[in-house]
């Protein structure tokens, strides 16, 4: 399943890896979790907890993927 793929780049943090897949399947950026209408990509690239100190923000955030997911015009 390619969302798993993309779900997958988003949690290693491989921003060349998701541009792949998006370049290759552009529906990514509309794609919403059928279990969960709110989840999606963009929501992947960031943490749903509060972390001190600006190590963990780096460590659970994917501020390079959502970049690039906002660049390729994800829907927000």
């Amino acid at each position: 399943m390619i969302e798993r793929q993309a779900l997958s780049a988003i949690e290693n943090n491989n921003a060349a890896e998701l541009r792949s897949l998006i370049n290759d399947h552009p529906e990514l950026l509309t794609w919403h979790d059928p279990n969960d209408d709110e989840v999606s990509l963009l929501l992947a690239t960031t943490s749903h907890a509060n972390f001190p100190g600006q190590e963990n923000e780096e460590h659970w955030n994917r501020k390079e993927c959502a970049e690039l997911l906002i660049d390729k015009g994800v829907t927000i």
